[in-house]
């Protein structure tokens, strides 16, 4: 359960990030940081 929430605060705190950046244009900090939510997405199916 803590792992579960651990991964949930994982991908928003990716969301956050990736909106932000679109606003200043960083497509390859924007590729990488999707990368990193997707990685985090699947362990929480894993789950």
């Amino acid at each position: 359960m803590l792992t579960e929430g651990l991964y949930r605060k994982m991908i928003d705190a990716c969301h956050t990030r990736i909106q932000f950046e679109t606003v200043y244009g960083d497509m390859d900090l924007i590729y990488h940081t999707i990368e990193r939510s997707s990685k985090w997405a699947s362990r929480l199916k894993a789950i």
